[in-house]
């Protein structure tokens, strides 16, 4: 007996008296089926078997234990016998049983001990299943699996009994051990229970056995053992290095094609991904050994190996054509396509996902057969299946239609949250937005577990929320908290997810975007090129900038990484850090410009847009990435772009000084008869880029103008003044337009930029259209109070109007803005004078003529020069290309003559270049000078 106080005893109570005559019965052979076995064979129930051997518990033999306790798991396992209700009567009975189990195990052999071991695990493994059901039934089966599980003395006993005699069993048993050990650790750890048996010692002795009699074991038992000690969670990589260096050797001895079956491959294939003990070259010995007996796998099988590859990332590869493992276990899966059952397809599928392995009859098969049973799926299996085919997406939408469909019927309460993750995710990257109610309830459900997310989880949810632009204030609420709370928990990868998420819906949430810039900044070197451009595309908005953090970026980028950015990549950070308004690295934009220009032909000529638009922005002046950016365009044909894409196009271009003449040639002829097709934004872009670059097409300004008064009231301030002021400076002087967009100017008068009322002011007088209702006091009134915010451009610009209304004898500026703004015009930088006006100048004065060089007039206009004939003063004016769009005079030349010769009562001769340059001798040059001389003068010039 052992005594109630004893340390040894777990129940508290003393044991059964125990005779002499008694303990040799216990022990007589128990070979033959003896009267108790017999009738424990005929018991119909759970209470009637515990009956017979409580009756009996004297004189059972350990054979007939065994089998006492292999008879409770088969009951246990029966749904209907499993939820009969034990007395109290007979709850005492099996712990009475118990206990006596427990005195009795020293006196029980080696293979009985085993033998025990492995009948309490299963019965505790199989009335664990009924006991964490919410089936009210199933109160016997939890008192049997406490009375078993929490048993921690019971199974320290049976391990101390074990390890000394593992070299005296047979293999079967050794492994029956291990599979017992691991049973209870798993289990209990599933059900959150602490351990406190240390059954290290078993599996180390288990390890020492395998080392000495290794050649002794099957495959399947390899494999099992291995699969045990993962299970029981035991690092003891001696014994994995054991069984992978026997299979290697008996691969090598025996030949592939006899050494193990597909069961015995799978498992082993199991263990060591379950273990964490990803030995490469085992799994290429185990795919070798697979190979010959492919046609014998299963669609069991085959899932199990597949997925087991898939976990160790190893994709075993043969010669000739690099056909791979994967490739025959996809058609050995097609050939058994009829027998898979749901969770084959779900492993299957999502094995090639997991290696981006791509099998398109494979995915098209087995996603046509799951759309017919998606009803069979568990809700994992449906997860699981939707991540898979969102990698690899059918042809058709059937499977996710239905898969949606099946979800909006079954609702997620029996989905964890990592599965409603994995189905948001799926149908997110497909774009798939169709069923309504499925993303009502992804996010219904998310709601009610967003307090619970693991931060990989909050990752994915904002990610996929964001790609579908779907927003839910709620949520996205609730996982702000979620990553403020546990930011440290984030990954790289997750950071710049949760970045962009947040910043592509448009949250403003300053708080979170700072805490995710400050652990950007600290993990920066551990950010993949791939998530920095994700973070570079949530922080390159205007509405919370952190400069630091995009420097960061590109100080910790390197070309190899780079170069391992798709073109769509690199698209995405040339227009991120355009749009982010800093001042750029110039290092970092000639590193990324290096890298476009060496892929020709790999961006879309919309690409080429955006990135021509994002470095014109930046006013990045080197011409090796413009004259790369043209070629492309040139080559893939304008022509598929739309006119807006063209406007801008052609805006980048011409603003950062790259005039490509030819270019701009095609892109006119292209918008030739497609203005109504271009916003008013685009209008004015058009507009002012080819004014900038002095291109002369009337033809151009003609459809322009037609389409800009069609749609005069779409404009925006910024729009009118970029518009009116192209007109005026290619000297396309439109009376029409002028007047059409003067009520439209008042009307928007208090939305102009103080450099907008400059250009609108300028233009109108170049085009001298007088309008009294834009040019009132109103209008004055607002250069005078915005008179701090023009710079010096500005200022001339307004003074020269003030001119204009000087000369129309209109109101103008108050005096001493008007002073303020000729000072502003009279000191600007001077130009240095050309040489052609030296040589202009050299004629005249070897003429004897009365001639002074840069003469300033009353209107702060310089002359170039002026003469005095007969008394009269005329000014020369030599004027180059700069003075010109074609051959026709431009805007500021026009004003410049107008208003000198009626405000400053001088006539202007015009010298242009093009005659200049045609005069070689000084016979030439004097018979020329006579000829324009004589139109403003009485005098000869000799």
């Amino acid at each position: 007996r052992i005594p109630s106080n004893d340390a040894r005893n777990p129940f508290g109570r003393t044991s059964p008296p125990m005779k002499e005559g008694d303990r040799r019965n216990r022990l007589r052979d128990t070979i033959t089926t003896s009267a108790l076995s017999a009738r424990l064979q005929k018991c119909k129930s759970i209470p009637a078997t515990i009956q017979v051997v409580h009756e009996n518990l004297e004189c059972i033999s350990p054979r007939e234990t065994i089998q006492f306790w292999g008879k409770l798991s088969v009951q246990l396992r029966n749904n209907h016998l499993s939820r009969q209700t034990l007395s109290d009567e007979q709850r005492f009975y099996l712990e009475e049983i118990m206990r006596f189990n427990y005195g009795q195990l020293r006196t029980y052999k080696p293979e009985e001990v085993a033998d025990i071991a492995q009948m309490l695990a299963r019965c505790a493994k199989n009335s664990g299943i009924r006991a964490f059901t919410k089936d009210p039934s199933a109160s016997q089966a939890v008192l049997l699996y406490n009375l078993i599980m929490k048993n921690e003395d019971l199974w320290a006993r049976i391990q101390q009994q074990s390890v000394g005699s593992l070299d005296s069993l047979p293999t079967k048993q050794v492994v029956g051990l291990a599979w017992a050990f691991g049973t209870v650790i798993s289990s209990r750890s599933r059900h959150s229970q602490r351990d406190t048996v240390d059954m290290s010692h078993f599996f180390r002795a288990a390890n020492m056995t395998f080392s000495r009699r290794g050649h002794e074991f099957t495959i399947k038992q390899m494999g099992n053992l291995a699969f045990q000690c993962a299970v029981a969670r035991q690092k003891i990589p001696g014994l994995y290095n054991s069984i992978s260096k026997e299979f290697s050797a008996r691969a090598v001895n025996e030949g592939r094609a006899n050494m193990a079956d597909p069961t015995s491959l799978c498992m082993l294939a199991n263990a060591y991904v379950k273990a964490g003990h990803l030995d490469k070259n085992l799994f290429q010995v185990i795919g070798d050994a697979a190979v010959p007996i492919l046609p014998t796998f299963d669609a069991r099988n085959i899932a199990n190996l597949v997925h087991s590859f898939a976990k160790a990332e190893v994709v075993p590869i043969y010669e000739p054509g690099k056909c791979t493992l994967f490739d025959m276990l996809a058609d050995s899966a097609l050939s058994k396509d009829h027998d898979m059952q749901p969770q084959n397809i779900a492993n299957i599928l999502w094995a090639f996902a997991k290696m981006k392995h791509p099998s398109p009859k494979l995915f098209e098969q087995l996603s046509t057969d799951a759309s017919r049973r998606m009803h069979d799926f568990s809700a994992q299996q449906l997860a699981t299946l939707a991540w898979s085919l969102s990698k690899y997406p059918p042809e058709s939408s059937e499977v996710f239609d239905v898969l949606a469909a099946e979800v909006v019927a079954r609702g997620l309460e029996k989905v964890s949250s990592q599965g409603l993750v994995m189905l948001a995710h799926a149908f997110a990257t497909i774009g798939h937005t169709q069923n309504e109610e499925f993303w009502n309830l992804i996010v219904d459900a998310a709601i009610s577990r967003a307090s619970n997310l693991w931060p990989i989880e909050c990752a994915q949810l904002s990610w996929s929320l964001a790609t579908v632009r779907r927003k839910s204030d709620e949520l996205m609420n609730g996982i702000e908290k979620q990553v403020l709370r546990r930011i440290d928990g984030y990954t790289p990868q997750g950071l710049a997810s949760v970045a962009w998420s947040f910043s592509t819906l448009g949250y403003d949430v300053p708080n979170l975007y700072d805490a995710l810039a400050k652990r950007s900044l600290q993990l920066m070197e551990d950010f993949s090129p791939t998530d920095k451009v994700l973070l570079v595309l949530a922080y390159s908005n205007h509405t919370h900038p952190h400069p630091n953090l995009l420097d960061a970026v590109a100080s910790n980028t390197a070309a190899y990484q780079l170069r391992e950015l798709s073109a769509l990549a690199l698209f995405n950070l040339s227009v991120s850090y355009g749009k982010s308004g800093l001042s750029p690295n110039d290092e970092w934009m000639d590193l990324l410009a290096r890298e476009i220009v060496r892929r020709p032909s790999s961006f879309s000529p919309k690409m080429i847009v955006g990135i021509a638009f994002a470095y014109s922005t930046m006013n990045y002046q080197k011409p090796r990435l413009f004259t790369f950016l043209a070629e492309q365009v040139k080559s893939q044909c304008q022509e598929s772009l739309e006119p807006k894409e063209l406007a801008s196009l052609v805006w980048s271009f011409v603003n950062i000084g790259f005039l490509d003449r030819g270019l701009l040639a095609e892109i006119a002829e292209v918008l030739n008869g497609k203005w109504s097709e271009l916003d008013t934004q685009s209008l004015a872009n058009v507009a002012w880029a080819y004014s900038k670059a002095q291109e002369d097409r009337p033809a151009l300004y003609k459809g322009i103008s037609a389409a800009a008064k069609a749609g005069r009231e779409g404009f925006t301030a910024q729009g009118v003044s970029n518009l009116l002021w192209a007109f005026s400076a290619a000297g396309e002087v439109d009376d029409d337009l002028f007047e059409f967009f003067a009520p439209v100017s008042t009307s928007l008068l208090d939305e102009f930029q103080p450099q907008g009322i400059a250009n609108l002011a300028w233009a109108y007088a170049v085009a001298n259209v007088d309008d009294g209702s834009l040019f009132n006091s109103d209008f004055i009134g607002s250069c005078t109070m915005n008179l701090r915010e023009f710079d010096a451009v500005g200022l001339c610009q307004l003074h020269l109007w003030n001119m204009w209304r000087h000369e129309a004898r209109r109101e103008g500026l108050p005096a001493g803005m008007a002073e303020t703004c000729k000072n502003a015009f009279v000191h600007q930088k001077k130009i240095r004078q050309s040489k052609l006006q030296n040589t202009v100048v050299g004629h005249l004065r070897n003429s004897g003529m009365d001639v002074i060089e840069e003469v300033q007039v009353e209107s702060g206009y310089l002359l170039d020069v002026l003469l005095t004939i007969n008394g009269k003063k005329i000014g020369v004016e030599i004027d180059g290309p700069f003075h010109f769009v074609g051959r026709r005079q431009n805007g500021a030349t026009i004003l410049k003559r107008r208003l000198v010769s009626n405000v400053d009562k001088i006539p202007i001769i015009s010298l242009p270049y093009w005659e200049l340059n045609g005069l070689d001798s000084d016979v030439e040059w004097a018979s020329y000078l006579n000829r324009v001389l004589e139109d403003k003068s009485s005098c000869t010039y000799n």
